[in-house]
């Protein structure tokens, strides 16, 4: 259910976050991330965490995030929506 491009680009966004000291949005992201690897055999909870990723591009506004946080963000998002899509 969940790809490597899903997995590459929420280590992308979690690398931008980490090295821009934006501690608190990048464990938003590795607690999602941890929930999805633990969850691999649990598709009521990846999909749980999927709609929450799915909705969480407004983050990026009250958070302060840079165009290249942003462009990050925008593709973990899409992403999400590819998989869920595939998914449903």
């Amino acid at each position: 259910m969940i790809d490597s491009d899903l997995l590459s680009s929420l280590s992308l966004l979690i690398d931008c976050l980490n090295k821009n000291n934006k501690k608190q949005s990048a464990n938003f992201f590795i607690a999602r991330l941890k929930d999805i690897a633990d969850s691999e055999s649990d598709l009521i909870h990846i999909k749980s965490t999927l709609k929450e990723l799915s909705t969480c591009r407004a983050m990026s506004q009250y958070t302060g995030f840079t165009l290249a946080e942003e462009a990050l963000l925008n593709d973990v998002v899409d992403n999400v929506l590819r998989v869920m899509k595939n998914n449903p």
